[in-house]
C-alpha cells in the first residue's frame, strides 16, 4: 500500500484501484483526475477512469472517458472490454425502464465486441425475439459454457409451443447442471401440472421452495396446484395460504397509516381494479360487462393493467373504465405509490395467487380499503386484504371461518358473462346422428386427476360405445396425450374411446361443443368459464359439488340457472346423474334449445345486476371505514 498519495500517473492509477477496493470513491476519483493531469496523453488513464466510473457510478461519465481514450490511442486493447461493459450497463438500464428495443440493441452491440458472453446471450434470448432467434442465442450461450440458465429458457420456448415433453427434457437438463436451480424446478413443476401429472408437480414446487424459500411466485404456484389435489383438506389449504402471507407479505407490510381520502360516506367512490389479465382471459371476459355497467354516479373506476395485453377485450376495457393505468413496468413499491397518489378509495385484486399477481402491492396497503374478487377461488391469506367478494353458493355462511378476509356476498352472483358475438348457434345433440354418446371436457388438463379418470371411466363403462372428448392445448403434445391414454387403460377404457384434441381459436373451440352430448366437470377443481361456455353452446354440465370454493364453481353456476339437479353430492350420484342424462335424449334435446333462453333470463348475463351488487358492497365497506379510525378497513 502506498504511503500518502503518489504523484506519477501509473502510481496514481494503482492508488485509485486500491481506493476503489475499499469503496473510497472520493479518493479514487481524485487520484484518477490527478493521473489524467499528470499524463494527459496516456490513454490508460482514460480507460481506467471509464472502467471505475462504470463499476462505481453506473457508467454515467464512462462514454466520455472512452472517447478520450479513442482519441489518444485508437488501437488500445483495453478499450473494447470497457466499452462492452458500458453497453451491457446501458442495456440493463434500458431493460429496467421497459425499453425492450434499446435493451436488445445494447446487448447486440456488446456481443459484437464479445460474442462469447453467455450472460448477454441469455439476456438477449429472454427478450421478445422470434423463437428461432432466441433459441439460437441460447445455444450460443451454452456453447460458451454449460449452465442452467439457457436450458431453462429453452424449456420455456418449448412450453410456449406446447411441446411439453421436450420442455421437461430441457428443465431436467437445467436441474442436472444445477440441482438447486429454483426456477428450473418451478418451471418443471408447472409443465407437470399442465400435463395432468399432479404428484410430480407438487414435488417440483416443493423442491423449488427448498432451493429458494424467498420465491413468492413459486409458493403461489404451489397454492394453485394444491387446489387440484383431492387429498388435501380445506383447513390445510387455508393454513397454506396464511403461511404464504407470513413468508412474504408480512415482510413488506406497512404500519398503520393515515389516508387523505375524504371521509364522506355517501360520495362517489374511486375504485381501483388491479390485474395482469385485462384481456382475453376469464377475468377480462367476466369483468367487461360489469365495468361497462357501473353507475358513474356511484363509482369511478381505474384499471391498473400489470401485463401488456392488446386484444379486443383489453381495448374494450380501456374504453369502458374511467382511467386506464399501464402498470406493466412498475415495481411493487412504485405501483403502490402510484395507487396511493391516485387516492383510490377501494382497491380490488382480481388475481389472488394466479400467474402474474401483484399481491405484494396489496401487502403495502396503498388504499384504505382493499378487497379481492373474481380472479381467484380462495382466500389470499393476507391481513392487508379486508374483504373477499363472492356469492352464497360458492361460500355458504357455514364455510366462512377459514378465510383471512371478511366474506361479502354479492346478491346477484359472483360474476356476469357476455357471450361473444362469434359464438355459433348450438348444434343438435351429436348422438342423434352418430348413434353413440359423447361426453366431453374442455377444462384445463391439470384438473384431470386420478379420481377423475376413475369416475369418468365408470361413466364410459356404463354406456356401450360411448366416447370421451378431452380438449386442451397441452394435448397437442403426443407424449402428454399418450400419458392420458395409458392412465385410462387400467380402468378398461381403450384408446379408441378417447378423442384427445389440442387448442384452437376461440370461435372454433366453441363450435366443437357441437361434438359433445354431455359435459363432465372435473373435481375438486371444477370449471368456471368453461362451464358457462358449455352451457351457452347448449351442452348440459354434470358436476360434483365439493367443500372448497373451487369445487363449487359449476354448482354455483347451475344454481343461478335453476339446474341444481345436475350438481351431485358424491361420486355415486355423479355417475348416476351423468349416465341418466346421457340416456335421456328428449331432455338433452330440450336443453340444447333452451339453455340460452334460461341463461339470458338470469343474473348470469346481467352485468348491471352484478355491478349494482358490487356497488352496494363497496358502499358498505366504505361507510364502515368512514366510521372507524385511520388504518385498516377490516371488521
Amino acid at each position: 500500500m502506498l504511503a500518502g498519495r503518489p504523484t506519477s500517473a501509473e502510481a496514481l492509477i494503482a492508488y485509485a484501484v486500491e481506493r476503489a477496493s475499499i469503496q473510497d470513491v472520493q479518493s479514487m476519483i481524485g487520484a484518477l483526475r490527478a493521473a489524467a493531469a499528470a499524463e494527459p496523453s496516456w490513454s490508460m488513464t482514460a480507460i481506467r477512469m471509464a472502467e471505475i466510473d462504470l463499476q462505481t457510478r453506473g457508467g454515467g461519465a464512462a462514454r466520455r472517458w472512452l472517447s478520450r481514450s479513442d482519441a489518444l490511442d485508437p488501437a488500445s486493447p483495453a478499450a473494447p472490454i470497457v466499452r462492452r461493459g458500458l453497453l451491457l450497463a446501458e442495456a440493463r438500464s434500458a431493460r429496467a425502464a421497459g425499453d425492450r428495443s434499446q435493451t436488445a440493441a445494447g446487448l447486440r452491440a456488446a456481443l459484437a465486441l464479445g460474442p462469447d458472453d453467455s450472460d448477454a446471450l441469455l439476456d438477449l434470448a429472454a427478450l421478445a425475439e422470434p423463437a428461432p432467434v432466441a433459441a439460437a442465442s441460447l445455444r450460443r450461450s451454452l456453447a460458451c459454457r454449460t449452465w442452467a440458465g439457457p436450458f431453462v429458457n429453452l424449456g420455456n420456448l418449448e412450453k410456449a409451443a406446447n411441446r411439453l415433453t421436450a420442455a421437461v427434457g430441457r428443465y431436467r437438463q437445467a436441474i442436472a447442471t444445477d440441482p438447486a436451480h429454483a426456477i428450473g424446478w418451478n418451471n418443471l413443476a408447472t409443465v407437470y401440472r399442465d400435463s395432468a401429472a399432479l404428484p410430480a408437480a407438487l414435488l417440483g414446487y416443493r423442491r423449488a421452495l427448498s432451493a429458494d424459500p424467498s420465491r413468492a411466485t413459486t409458493e403461489s404456484n404451489l397454492l394453485q396446484a394444491l387446489q387440484f389435489d383431492p387429498t388435501i383438506g380445506d383447513l390445510q389449504l387455508a393454513v397454506a395460504h396464511r403461511r404464504w402471507s407470513e413468508h412474504h407479505a408480512l415482510q413488506v407490510a406497512s404500519p398503520r397509516q393515515a389516508f387523505a381520502n375524504r371521509r364522506d360516506p355517501n360520495r362517489p367512490l374511486t375504485i381501483g381494479y388491479g390485474s395482469a389479465d385485462l384481456g382475453r382471459h376469464p377475468v377480462g371476459f367476466f369483468l367487461l360487462p360489469v365495468i361497462e355497467a357501473h353507475d358513474r354516479s356511484r363509482v369511478r373506476t381505474i384499471c391498473y393493467a400489470t401485463r401488456d395485453l392488446d386484444d379486443e377485450v383489453s381495448r374494450a376495457l380501456r374504453t369502458a373504465c374511467d382511467t386506464w393505468a399501464d402498470a406493466t413496468d412498475h415495481s411493487d413499491d412504485s405501483l403502490a405509490a402510484r395507487i396511493r397518489a391516485d387516492s383510490i378509495d377501494i382497491l380490488v385484486d382480481l388475481s389472488g395467487h394466479t400467474a402474474h399477481h401483484r399481491l405484494m402491492v396489496f401487502a403495502r396497503r396503498p388504499a384504505p380499503v382493499q378487497a379481492t374478487w373474481l380472479g381467484y377461488f380462495d382466500t389470499t391469506g393476507l391481513d392487508a386484504i379486508d374483504y373477499l367478494l363472492t356469492d352464497r353458493w360458492e361460500v355458504p355462511d357455514d364455510r366462512r371461518a377459514r378465510f383471512a378476509e371478511e366474506v361479502v356476498t354479492l346478491t346477484a352472483g359472483r360474476f356476469a358473462y357476455r357471450p361473444p358475438a362469434y359464438a355459433p348457434t348450438p348444434a343438435s345433440p351429436p348422438s342423434l346422428e352418430a348413434k353413440r354418446i359423447t361426453f366431453g371436457s374442455f377444462n384445463n388438463l391439470g384438473k384431470v386427476t386420478e379420481p377423475v379418470i376413475r369416475v369418468w371411466s365408470r361413466i364410459l363403462a356404463a354406456i356401450d360405445d360411448s366416447r370421451l372428448l378431452l380438449k386442451w392445448p397441452s394435448l397437442e403434445d403426443r407424449g402428454v396425450a399418450s400419458s392420458i391414454e395409458r392412465r385410462f387403460a387400467p380402468y378398461g377404457i381403450a384408446r379408441n374411446r378417447l378423442d384427445l384434441r389440442g387448442g384452437s381459436p376461440h370461435d372454433a373451440m366453441l363450435a366443437e361443443y357441437g361434438d359433445v352430448d354431455v359435459a363432465l366437470d372435473p373435481f375438486p377443481f371444477s370449471g368456471c368459464l368453461t362451464t358457462v361456455e358449455a352451457l351457452w353452446m347448449g351442452v348440459p354440465v354434470v358436476t360434483l359439488e365439493g367443500g372448497r370454493p373451487v369445487a363449487r364453481q359449476s354448482a354455483a353456476i347451475l344454481s343461478r340457472l335453476g339446474l341444481r339437479e345436475f350438481a351431485a353430492e358424491d361420486e355415486e350420484s355423479y355417475v348416476r346423474r351423468a349416465v341418466a342424462l346421457a340416456m335421456d335424449v328428449d331432455l338433452r334435446t330440450t336443453l340444447r334449445g333452451d339453455l340460452r333462453r334460461r341463461m339470458s333470463a338470469s343474473t348470469l348475463l346481467d352485468g348491471r345486476a352484478v355491478a349494482a351488487s358490487l356497488e352496494d358492497a363497496y358502499r358498505m365497506m366504505w361507510r364502515r371505514w368512514c366510521r372507524k379510525g385511520e388504518g385498516s378497513g377490516r371488521r
